[in-house]
């Protein structure tokens, strides 16, 4: 596994091993090629998932927005407002803490939230899409699974489409 992390204005390229890519400033370049391995990159700003790269994990405490790429991606937040906006593929997009929105694509999308305050966007026929909760929670507009978590007791409410609500096994509804 290789680990990529430079200064300001740097091209980053990782032939043929998994590697993770940290990026620090608009002037960073991911170059990745496919096939090439399992690639993350950790950013402290705003980015588009470069292609070939599978992973974006968003870095610190300021207000960050993450996007994804054709491929099947892990987008998660930090610990500021975020926007995950998934593209296509099956992706799983986990806000992490702070307020965040979370916008499915085409594709199966997981989305996870963790708190009343996380904003879950799916458009119609984009998939199958499933909300991980770890409270209470009412499937809205598209979405059409729901997984409760955690060990508290937790309600879960489906919407006007065939719905699989999956509980926590605590004493919920």
């Amino acid at each position: 596994m290789m680990t990529l992390r430079f200064g300001l204005k740097t091209d980053m390229r990782d032939g043929k091993s998994d590697g993770t890519y940290w990026v620090e400033s608009t002037g960073d370049t991911v170059f990745e090629t496919a096939g090439a391995g399992f690639d993350s990159t950790r950013s402290a700003i705003s980015l588009r998932l470069p292609s070939h790269v599978e992973v974006l994990i968003l870095e610190g405490k300021l207000v960050l927005n993450g996007t994804g790429n054709s491929g099947n991606n892990t987008l998660t937040g930090n610990a500021g407002v975020n926007k995950l906006i998934s593209a296509a593929g099956d992706d799983v997009l986990n806000g992490d803490r702070g307020s965040d929105r979370l916008e499915g694509g085409r594709g199966d999308d997981t989305l996870i939230v963790d708190t009343s305050r996380d904003v879950v966007v799916e458009r119609a026929n984009e998939g199958t899409d499933t909300v991980r909760s770890t409270f209470s929670y009412r499937l809205t507009s598209n979405l059409e699974n729901l997984e409760l978590r955690g060990t508290k007791n937790l309600t879960g409410t489906g919407n006007g489409l065939e719905n699989v609500v999956t509980g926590n096994g605590g004493r919920g509804r």
